[in-house]
Order: structure tokens, then sequence, then C-alpha cells
């Protein structure tokens, strides 16, 4: 028998508890509050999955600083196999609640409680899924979303106009695809039929201390939010006409794209993807993947490269020099970047010479870390810093057996870029039973899982 959630509940990053939902009775502690007490202990890591007072919690973290968690009497299956299934319930229900009220977060979920209530009700019973899937849950809603109003129609031009197909020519607001799948009645009539693609690849990258890279892996996620109006509206996306999947293929060069593995969504039909690598669908309500893919390979374009150089000044101090480059197209950009350094623990403070405007760098001598912070790289661009760590060196190691420096750790989003170079040639949309001119979005997004650079 399936493990059942007893309570459930929302909490933001500070512990303010948003959501506290009771499902079952069979649980003799305020979960919630226990939740808030080991998220506001300084020292605490807070995993998955852990236990406490005879319960199991578990949770899973949505930006901007939400946690979503439930609890439960230990369960009887293996511990393991209840987290795996517990973490993929929470993910569904997070993923109706972005549904149903657009934007999951502490304003959206405080005006829209009326609203999350009634989503939790229907789709879990007595801790029990019975409707997971939006088209299905929709029916049975009947309260009304409250849109948080994040720009106007005069800051925001391209919302209110057609826009072409790309990001190439126009980028819309990112609020525009958070939308709600129910619109609130008085914005019913002008609504606007739409369609949003996403293409989001997570990148992990290990690279040594030469420069060479030793592991690369994308994990590339395609996903499809479809305001159209009926239920009668034919998809039809072209990808890559080179485009080969399969772990034993041969790997050919040139504008050739090689998928490791690759899977579809349910609804999508495959009888032109062999041929024309065609993806057609009718899709279903809400914002679902509509393709997922992986490759690997140490042949893969980077969006960001990592150049340094150390060298020892006097005794005790090191000097580094770190030097980013963007290697992206002039029409894309890395924002927000965030470079973490561990320096040896002998480190006692640090000198720095930014190498331009919008940047920033912070000592953290609790941690022995190093921050430094770019806001943004165009393409073709880098930004550099210059380092003296102060007491790195003790006055019997070279500099070479400075074994806690490194390794630097990038955080970073590229947007109208993605690695693998997997392109959306078209995106056409066929409906006999209405006449309209859909509005086509496509983005292109970067991050990395994990992005590391040995420096020994």
């Amino acid at each position: 028998m399936a493990t059942a959630i007893s309570q459930l509940f929302i909490i933001s990053h500070n512990g303010e508890i948003l959501v506290h939902k009771y499902l079952r009775r069979d649980l003799h502690l305020n979960a919630a509050a226990a939740f808030k007490e080991q998220l506001q202990e300084a020292d605490a890591v807070l995993a998955p999955h852990w236990q406490h007072c005879s319960a199991s919690f578990f949770h899973i973290s949505r930006p901007p600083g939400l946690y979503l968690g439930s609890a439960c009497p230990e369960p009887s299956c293996s511990p393991s196999v209840a987290a795996v299934v517990m973490i993929e319930q929470l993910s569904h229900i997070y993923q109706l609640l972005r549904d149903f009220c657009g934007r999951v977060t502490e304003a959206s979920l405080r005006a829209n409680m009326a609203l999350v209530q009634e989503v939790l009700d229907e789709c879990l019973a007595d801790g029990h899924f019975q409707l997971s899937a939006t088209h299905k849950l929709k029916p049975f809603i009947q309260s009304d979303p409250e849109m948080e109003q994040r720009c106007s129609a005069a800051s925001c031009p391209a919302s209110s106009s057609p826009g072409l197909f790309g990001l190439e020519h126009r980028c819309v607001p990112s609020e525009a695809s958070s939308r709600p799948v129910i619109q609130p009645r008085s914005a019913q009539e002008q609504r606007k039929n739409e369609v949003f693609v996403d293409v989001i690849e997570k990148i992990s990258v290990l690279v040594a201390p030469s420069g060479q890279v030793t592991r690369c892996e994308v994990l590339g996620d395609m996903r499809l939010k479809s305001f159209l109006v009926g239920s009668t509206a034919l998809i039809k996306l072209g990808l890559n006409e080179a485009l080969t999947v399969g772990g034993h293929e041969h790997r050919a060069y040139g504008r050739t794209l090689h998928l490791d593995q690759c899977t579809f969504h349910s609804a999508v039909n495959l009888a032109e993807f062999e041929s024309s690598r065609i993806l057609a669908l009718y899709p279903p309500e809400g914002e679902f993947s509509l393709m997922k893919y992986s490759l690997s390979g140490v042949d893969i374009r980077l969006p960001i490269r990592v150049y340094t150089y150390t060298r020892e000044d006097g005794a005790h101090d090191l000097e580094l020099n770190l030097q980013l480059r963007c290697d992206t197209p002039n029409t894309c950009a890395a924002l927000d970047v965030h470079v973490q350094l561990p320096v040896p623990k002998s480190t006692s403070a640090i000198s720095q010479l930014l190498g331009g405007p919008g940047q920033s760098a912070h000592f953290d001598a609790v941690q022995k870390q190093v921050e430094w912070k770019v806001k943004r790289i165009p393409g073709k661009g880098e930004a550099s810093v210059g380092l003296k760590l102060i007491g790195a060196r003790s006055s019997s190691s070279s500099l070479g057996q400075n074994k806690h420096l490194g390794p630097i750790a990038v955080h970073f989003e590229v947007s109208g870029f993605v690695c693998s170079m997997l392109q959306v040639r078209f995106l056409r949309v066929f409906d006999r039973e209405h006449s309209y001119v859909p509005h086509r979005w496509l983005r292109y997004i970067t991050t990395p899982d994990s992005y590391l650079v040995q420096l020994q």
C-alpha cells in the first residue's frame, strides 16, 4: 500500500508557515512547526528525507525560497522507496499549484489561499492522490485565481502585440508564461491564444587543472504550456533535421546533433519523428515536459570558460587571477554569475582588484571562501578579478601543496543558448474549429547543475 500524506505544509525561507493542511489524524505532532524548528537551526542542512519523533519528513525546495513538505508515520515499506514516491508526489502538487495559481510565491499563495485549499482538497483524498492531471482537476475548481500585477501594458509593450517566433527577434516577459490555466472571468474576453516553449538544459562539468574538460553531461527538458482556445488545436514542432538518438550510434561532426537518450510525453505522436524530426500533439492543460533528453562528451560547447593563474607572493601570500569568458553568440549573455572559491584555512584576509563595473568580491572568514559575483557578461565578453590571499601559504608549503585551494564552483544562467544546439525549427498550430493567429514564444535557457574547475 502506498504511503499516505498525513500533513502537508508550505513554509517560506524565513520560517513563516504559509499553508498547513491536516489530511489524516495518525500523526500526533505539528509537522509544520517541527520542520520550521529544524529549518531555523543555524547549522541544519535539511535532507529531502529525514525522521523526527517517529515521523518521516519529506520536502522539496523551489524558488523563491519556498519549502513544500509533507509528514507521515514511519512507512512500512523501504524508506528509500517511500522517499522517492513522496518526493514525486510533492513535485506533482507543486506543478498543480503552479498551473492553477500561475506563480507559486508568498504573495500568490496568500492571495489565492481559497484556491490553494480547493486544489489540495480535490487532488488529495485521505492523504492519497486521486487526481493528479491538470485537465482532469480543472472542471472541479470553482475559485478564480488572483493574478500578481508585475508590469503594466506601457512598460511591457511586447506582451500586447503578436511577436515573432524566436528569441533572436523578441522576448516575451517572463510573467506571460506563468499565467494560470484558469483565467479570471473578467480577463477571459481578453484571453490570447498563445503557446510557450522552454528548452532548459542543466550541465554538469568537471575541468582539470590543465584546463581540459574531463566530464561534461547535459540534461535537457523541453517544456510546453498552451493557452489555446478549446482542445482541438494540433501543435507541430520541428527539431533539428540532422538529429540522431542512441548511445551506440556514431557521433557525427558538423551540424549533426547526437542525443544519448530521449523520452517524450505520452501525448506526443511520433509518426513523423523518424523521417522529419517533427513532434505532433494535442496539448493537455497546464505545463508539462514535452521531451526530455541527455547527452555527454568532452567536445560539448560550454557557455562559460574559466581561466586561472596562480603565483606565490612573498613567504605567506598567494596571488590568483580569475577570468571568465562567455563563449556564446553576441545576442546572448550570462546573467547573475556567482563564483565560489574555497581558500586555505590559514587565509586571514584578501585584497581584490575588480576588472570592471557590476562586480563584487567578498571573503567569508568563517567558511574560508571567496565569493565573486558578476551581474552580466555579454556574449564573447570577459570578466576578471585579481585576488591576493593573505596568509594562504604556510612557511613550509609550496604552491602545489595548498590542498585547500579550490575547486572553483560557477553558477550562472544563460538565455538564448543551449549547449546541445537543439533548435526548434518551427512551431505550427492547426485548428479547424477556430480561426486565429496564435502567439508563439520560445526560450532557450542553460544553467549549471555542477560546474567545477580544479586548481590542483
